[in-house]
């Protein structure tokens, strides 16, 4: 099973953003996206971890079958979901200031929104370079750059 970790995630029309809200933290879900399961972050610290990739967990948690538009989060990463579903997720609007960043665990790449265009500086060892973000995207960075 997969574990997929969910934020607030806005959607940038100039500085008035709609995030989704969440019922749970983390959705676990099978390979082929059949079935599923949502956990709370203190559901997910009372698993046990063989290693750092891996969870197990006690069978106190439903496990359920994806049905289309039946579940907000399920049906927003289920592959087959190329709009966000508005009808069945519940929307905040919020105001964004500065740029909201969501750190992707287990890599080096980050979401995020800019409510205007940013220029920000990244070191590569001794080598620097600037990038410019805006609107909202994904940042991949090779893995020795901060």
């Amino acid at each position: 099973m997969n574990y997929t970790s969910f934020n607030p995630s806005p959607l940038n029309s100039k500085k008035v953003c709609v995030y989704v809200e969440i019922t749970k933290e983390f959705l676990f879900i099978n390979a082929i996206r059949h079935t599923y399961g949502k956990l709370s972050y203190p559901e997910l610290q009372a698993c046990f971890m063989p290693n750092d990739l891996h969870y197990v967990c006690k069978e106190n948690m439903p496990i359920v079958t994806y049905v289309p538009n039946a579940d907000c989060e399920s049906t927003m990463i289920h592959p087959s979901t190329t709009f966000l579903p508005y009808k069945i997720c519940e929307q905040r609007m919020i105001t964004l200031d500065q740029t909201y960043w969501i750190p992707l665990q287990f890599s080096n790449e980050c979401l995020f929104t800019a409510p205007t265009r940013e220029l920000f500086t990244v070191l590569f060892g001794t080598e620097n370079f600037q990038l410019t973000i805006q609107n909202r995207g994904k940042l991949y960075l090779a893995p020795r750059c901060k």
